[in-house]
């Protein structure tokens, strides 16, 4: 699996895995602790602009996999392809 080591290289395949959806979708990258992705995930998709999210439904799945970190990460379908830093959330 892709290691997403640089903010660069998340946004790289970020923009590969999302950028020709018509919906929105709610994506969630479960790293181990080298930051190796284990599972990409779509947990939600929406209309073309929302997509609920459910914490706990997040979390689950984290602990099923045992991931280290997280990356949360939700696409604009309508608008121009433009990830920023507080679009992404990772611990």
């Amino acid at each position: 699996m892709p290691i997403l080591s640089s903010w660069s290289a998340l946004l790289d395949y970020c923009r590969a895995q999302m950028a020709f959806e018509d919906i929105e979708q709610f994506r969630i990258l479960f790293l181990d602790k080298r930051n190796h992705l284990i599972s990409d995930e779509v947990q939600q998709t929406g209309t073309v602009d929302h997509t609920p999210v459910y914490p706990r439904e997040v979390i689950k799945r984290t602990l099923e996999l045992s991931a280290s970190a997280l990356i949360l990460v939700h696409n604009h379908p309508k608008m121009p392809i433009l990830i920023t830093q507080d679009h992404a959330v990772s611990h």
